[in-house]
């Protein structure tokens, strides 16, 4: 069924299958987010935690002046806020 475990369940798995580059992880975490209703986790620290784990740990950093001011990572600087906002909203 559609709980906070199979939530996690299917977010660490995505998170396993891939493991270095994370390609696709904004479209995931969107869906993610659309989905947490449904699976009664909009409210949970949990899931929002494991949503921000999608992330490439180290690889979206902006490593020069040209590369902040300029939004290097709009997509998933947007999809960041975006699911900052949902879990305030929540």
């Amino acid at each position: 069924g559609a709980n906070k475990k199979t939530f996690l369940i299917a977010v660490n798995s995505y998170i396993s299958k891939e493991a270095l580059y994370r390609r696709g992880a904004a479209e995931f975490i969107y869906a993610g987010m659309q989905k947490m209703k449904m699976f009664g986790v909009e409210k949970d620290l949990v899931a929002y935690k494991a949503l921000i784990q999608v992330f490439p740990e180290g690889k979206m950093i902006p490593r020069n002046v040209w590369q902040v001011e300029f939004m290097h990572y709009p997509r998933q600087q947007q999809c960041g806020i975006d699911l900052l906002e949902q879990m305030e909203h929540n």
